[in-house]
């Protein structure tokens, strides 16, 4: 990342490289970016989405911020829903764990429009105990159900901490 007119950005150059090796096999993006707490713009997911095509990538997309998006004039896109090849290339994470205040239930889950990308992830996932646990899915169940209320107050408090900063 690099500090460009007042606001952190990729480092395209940078980007573009590291993509062009020939051992580079997948993208990881966080967005939105923590710590910084930077939601990428279409234009930048566009511009990467480029990168990912030219270089034949596959994602892994950290979007388990994109409930906590600090800046009201920001507006979160799910990378993979950006067009249907990017579906096919990208495993999107998720989890209420961030947003709810439930990290300690290890509920995340992985999004994986694709059959074959998923039979791939399932493949190397297996045996590794990853299992949720009832608890956990019930509780993920009940913030994304009944928690929008609980979720604004809390992006509203985390904005005034932020002025604070």
């Amino acid at each position: 990342m690099v500090f460009v007119d007042g606001r952190w950005t990729f480092d395209w150059a940078k980007l573009e490289e590291a993509c062009a090796q020939p051992h580079a096999k997948i993208l990881l993006l966080c967005n939105p970016y923590n710590p910084l707490a930077r939601v990428f713009d279409r234009v930048e997911l566009d511009r990467l989405a480029a990168l990912v095509r030219k270089h034949d990538l596959l994602v892994c997309s950290d979007e388990i911020h994109c409930d906590l998006v600090l800046d009201p004039q920001a507006k979160h896109t799910i990378f993979a829903a950006m067009s249907e090849d990017l579906a096919a290339r990208t495993v999107t994470l998720m989890a209420a764990s961030k947003t709810y205040n439930i990290a300690g239930l290890t509920c995340g889950f992985a999004i994986i429009p694709d059959a074959n990308l998923r039979t791939r992830f399932r493949r190397i996932f297996h045996g590794l105990s990853l299992d949720q646990n009832a608890f956990g899915l019930l509780a993920t169940e009940a913030a994304f159900d009944h928690g929008e209320p609980w979720r604004l107050e809390c992006v509203e408090y985390l904005r005034g901490n932020l002025d604070l900063i």
